[in-house]
């Protein structure tokens, strides 16, 4: 898999800011295809929660259902531990 370029780049280039995320010197490099959710305030353009997931998808990349629910899977863990902290 190839790298992507970090998300707090990506964001910038959109007009969003990390708000209050530390992310002094930090990259959120991650490969090609990881889900990454960000929840953002609209007005003004922050970013206030950041989350990616990481699985081994081993024998998925040619089963479409499969890697489909893997990621449906994946996204409702991910808000499940956004709305535990709120």
């Amino acid at each position: 898999m190839r790298q992507r370029k970090d998300a707090i780049r990506s964001d910038e280039v959109r007009g969003y800011t990390s708000g209050g995320m530390n992310t002094s010197g930090t990259v959120f490099a991650s490969d090609e295809g990881t889900p990454i959710l960000d929840l953002a305030e609209a007005n003004p353009k922050r970013i206030v929660w950041r989350a990616r997931v990481q699985a081994d998808v081993d024998g998925l990349l040619n089963d479409e259902r499969a890697m489909e629910s893997r990621v449906v899977t994946s996204a409702n863990t991910l808000l499940a531990k956004f709305l535990r902290i709120c």
